[in-house]
């Protein structure tokens, strides 16, 4: 696990937000041909096209935000530190003790 694993789940959440909305305005734009709406009714809404021009600037966005936290777990993953083992440790804290000539 690592931090990014948030920032993913949420980034993921938003484009199942992008994904719905684009479907919801979809349905708006058709429910005469879908739900059998009157055209009188219907024809209002067909010129509600606000997310469909957004899609591919939204999912551009979304999709760089994926590849920057994920560059960016590999960048902080790769300059972090190994952890050190107790038998390792064990030897640098007698090498680091003061050590006195008797």
């Amino acid at each position: 696990m690592t931090h990014a694993d948030i920032l993913l789940v949420g980034i993921f959440f938003l484009f199942i937000i992008v994904d719905v909305s684009a479907f919801i305005e979809n349905l708006i734009r058709n429910m005469d041909y879908i739900f059998g709406v009157a055209e009188d009714t219907a024809k209002p809404f067909w010129s509600w096209n606000w997310v469909y021009q957004s899609y591919p600037y939204a999912k551009a966005i979304l999709l760089a935000a994926v590849v920057t936290v994920l560059l960016a777990t590999v960048y902080v993953e790769r300059f972090r530190p190994a952890p050190i083992k107790e038998s390792e440790e064990d030897s640098t804290l007698k090498k680091s003790e003061p050590q006195h000539r008797s």
